[in-house]
């Protein structure tokens, strides 16, 4: 055996167990597919075998879930050069296979034929591709709180609009405080009523939104206050303040 005649692993890699087959060249079967669990000593045993196959190594295993981790580690810090692909190239590339197995056997020797297919362009893994997994994972957690409030702030508009109509739009496009409060959500949560503006004179409702905007670190004008109490005064709500149930409470600020 020649000492670096080309050898390449493909891990199909799942939850507790991964099937690993070794295969060389011109449909050279080194090792026909084999399971291992993701235990400390079974690991060390693939290690083992690896070693004493000999040849220039070259691992490939599919970028799914959490699940390639420890082998991929396990694999590098023993000194193999481990690549970590994504799935969906596994996916697509066609190994002139007549028999379409669908097995993970099957897909451990697809995956070693790829290996061996694109052996000068399998990038090596190393700590960028956990980096790029971290931060993909946080992009998704990101989207979907993203997405929920976004849900929610809709749900919270179509209830204003039976009580105090066009509230959303009147401070203008996505005022925030310096706590990242959007104003108009703020200013709903004390006055969540049009009769929780017009039940004062508009003296004293400018003279509660002043002390309003100051408590809630907001910048105060006048004629926004005034603007304000004009909606109030053409706003015609669905929901009545009180509809035979108790009031709810507005604010004195």
């Amino acid at each position: 055996m020649k000492s670096m005649e080309i050898t390449a692993v493909g891990i199909d890699v799942s939850k507790r167990k991964s099937t690993v087959a070794i295969r060389r060249p011109s449909g050279v079967i080194v090792a026909c597919p084999f399971d291992i669990s993701h235990s400390s000593h079974d690991l060390e045993k693939l290690v083992s075998i690896l070693k004493t196959t000999g040849g220039d190594i070259r691992v490939v295993m599919e970028h799914t879930s959490n699940y390639w981790k420890p082998i991929a580690l396990t694999l590098k810090n023993a000194g193999f050069y481990v690549s970590v692909v994504n799935a969906m190239l596994i996916h697509d590339f066609s190994d002139n296979s007549i028999r379409k197995l669908k097995t993970d056997r099957a897909d451990s020797l697809k995956i070693a034929n790829y290996a061996l297919t694109f052996w000068n362009q399998l990038p090596p893994f190393n700590d960028e591709d956990e980096t790029r997994l971290v931060l993909k994972e946080q992009s998704r957690m990101y989207e979907r709180l993203a997405s929920t409030a976004t849900s929610l702030r809709n749900g919270l508009i179509a209830l204003a609009d039976q009580t105090f109509p066009s509230i959303d739009q009147a401070f203008g496009h996505a005022i925030k405080n310096a706590d990242g409060h959007e104003k108009w959500v703020d200013f709903f949560s004390i006055y969540w009523h049009r009769d929780c503006v017009l039940r004062l004179s508009i003296e004293k409702f400018t003279e509660s939104y002043r002390k309003w905007c100051l408590r809630r670190n907001y910048k105060f004008r006048t004629n926004t206050a005034h603007k304000l109490y004009a909606l109030a005064q053409d706003a015609v709500p669905t929901l009545p303040k009180n509809n035979g149930t108790k009031a709810l409470v507005c604010w004195n600020i």
